[in-house]
């Protein structure tokens, strides 16, 4: 690109980003961060940890505590985890792989 361009390209932008913060939209809604407040997982964990042994803990407590780990360890929403099936988890030596062939509706 050439410098003529770059420069009218810069020009623009610097306009643009004038005439938005000086808008009445901009100063109406400001941008905001995504998140508000934020959580302590260790009480999850804590709570967790607490069903111990497994043997004595219940097929539905140990399901619950199975989804909340994944919830926790993984970027995925309740949706994506409602996705997984037995026949998509390959257990290997040292890891567990866990395919979720099904398309997941993301909204940002």
């Amino acid at each position: 690109m050439s410098e003529n361009r770059k420069s009218k390209k810069r020009k623009i932008q610097e306009l643009l980003q004038d005439l938005l913060e000086n808008s009445r939209i901009y100063r109406q809604k400001p941008p905001q961060p995504k998140y508000q407040i934020t959580w302590d997982p260790s009480l999850v964990l804590d709570y967790l940890a607490k069903m111990y042994p497994l043997p004595e803990v219940s097929l539905p407590q140990l399901t619950c505590k199975l989804v909340t780990l994944l919830a926790l360890v993984t970027d995925h929403r309740i949706h994506a985890l409602t996705k997984i099936r037995t026949r998509n988890i390959t257990r290997f030596s040292n890891r567990l792989e866990i395919k979720i062939p099904d398309l997941i509706n993301v909204t940002g």
